[in-house]
């Protein structure tokens, strides 16, 4: 009896109809949508119960949500020599060739990338422009998530949302991105609250002003996924040929990548937008006739800006830099002299401890003679809360953020505090008082 003879290439594949990809696509959805569901019951929950505390609870559910995605991250390696070289080409290459650069982008020991001067420049020196064609727009991002804005069309007005789901969208797009040798160089990792991986990160906070910031970041951050998740899907399944991220690569890691590439490097540009307006004017049978008329002016958007966003900060400083909405271009001066191969670096503005640790991952080194602004948390479950904030409001400027109150305090070159600690003194002094200590203050000519 002839022996059978083995197939070649062993067993077959088993092939996989498009029904079934499309079955465990959907039993995986299922999945994802029922932790979400309870990712969102119990953020909301723990927001009312404790507005300074997530619980392991979260963090276990949002495990369980990364196991359940296997899409590719969108996030990549850290930033390269042949990558900062490549940026370095496509800026030169779509630059206008009358706009200026005397910088380079390497990296920085310690900081990820750093911007090296190639020649000596002056305090106040024109050291490189930026057209607003390379520039990720706020108005740019409205255009390429249309139809997100028509689906959920609360995103128009929500800034800081729409340009992450910008980021994530030319991410997604590879090579085929316009921003591809910029969004190459972006970082991966980030000590920003945003991306804390459990509570014993968020504990480190306790006691101090950034704590409440940082758990309210994270639970908004984890409520806006659960919600844009649905509006992606609804998108995926009805328009997909049109939708500019797919709800498969909608993961939450790739959201929180997004999100902290705009917490840390979003700033404003002027820009020129032409605005409808309705007016009403009266005519011969005295009925008002509304007539549209559409003006131009000048608007403070959001973006994210090639070369610029790799400055790091230096405290003590001047912000140096100006938007021409006219010209199209973002200037970037120095804010002191710099050598040749010296790092240029810019001021980061009047921030707080604690919104440097929120919105950029550090505390800055704080050099003689500068000032500090110390946020100052009322405790929103306190019964007197709008009295003591309106008691404050009397003494203190409000942050420049616009998010609370703020006291500014300066040291001398011990960094001892020359003037500020006073007033802070009496700041907490409010802070503890009790309704008739308020009252009391409230009527009183005297400073507090």
């Amino acid at each position: 009896m002839p022996s059978k003879k083995k197939k070649k290439g062993g067993k077959k594949k088993k092939k996989v109809s498009k029904k079934q990809t499309q079955l465990k696509k959907s039993s995986n959805d299922g999945r994802v949508r029922s932790v979400l569901e309870k990712l969102k019951d119990l953020t909301m929950d723990e927001a009312k119960r404790d507005p300074t505390r997530i619980s392991r609870r979260a963090f276990e559910l949002l495990q369980t949500l990364k196991s359940l995605q296997t899409s590719l991250p969108c996030s990549m390696r850290t930033s390269t020599k042949e990558q900062n070289e490549t940026l370095m080409e496509w800026y030169e290459k779509n630059k206008r060739k009358d706009l200026k650069c005397n910088v380079e982008i390497r990296e920085s020991p310690g900081e990820g990338n750093g911007v090296f001067a190639v020649e000596d420049v002056g305090k106040h020196d024109l050291i490189f422009e930026v057209p607003y064609d390379m520039i990720m727009l706020e108005t740019s991002a409205k255009e390429r998530l249309e139809l997100l804005i028509q689906l959920c069309p609360s995103l128009d007005k929500m800034s800081p949302v729409l340009m992450s789901l910008y980021v994530l969208a030319e991410r997604l797009q590879g090579k085929e991105s316009k921003f591809h040798s910029y969004i190459s160089t972006l970082p991966t990792m980030f000590t920003i609250p945003v991306c804390f991986e459990s509570v014993k990160e968020f504990e480190y906070l306790r006691g101090l002003p950034a704590l409440l910031g940082a758990v309210s970041v994270f639970r908004n951050t984890v409520l806006q996924y659960c919600n844009l998740y649905d509006i992606i899907a609804h998108a995926t399944l009805n328009f997909a040929e049109w939708t500019p991220i797919k709800v498969e690569d909608f993961t939450w890691e790739n959201w929180r990548w997004a999100v902290a590439i705009v917490m840390t490097r979003q700033n404003k540009v002027p820009v020129k937008v032409k605005a409808k307006e309705e007016t009403g004017e009266k005519s011969e049978n005295k009925v008002a006739a509304k007539v549209r008329v559409e003006e131009e002016k000048v608007v403070q958007v959001l973006a994210l800006v090639p070369m610029f966003d790799a400055i790091n900060h230096e405290s003590g400083g001047e912000i140096t830099t100006d938007g021409d909405p006219d010209a199209s271009v973002l200037k970037c001066y120095a804010m002191r002299d710099f050598k040749k191969t010296e790092q240029v670096k810019m001021y980061y503005g009047n921030r707080t401890d604690a919104e440097f640790v929120l919105y950029s991952g550090f505390l800055p080194d704080r050099p003689n003679g500068v000032k500090m602004y110390v946020d100052v948390d009322l405790d929103p479950r306190d019964p007197l809360v709008k009295l003591k904030q309106m008691l404050l409001q009397k003494v203190m400027p409000p942050s420049n953020t616009g998010r609370g109150l703020a006291v500014e305090i300066q040291f001398d070159e011990k960094m001892n505090p020359k003037f500020g600690l006073q007033k802070l003194l009496g700041i907490t002094r409010v802070i503890v008082a009790t309704k008739k200590e308020i009252e009391s203050l409230i009527r009183s000519k005297n400073q507090i």
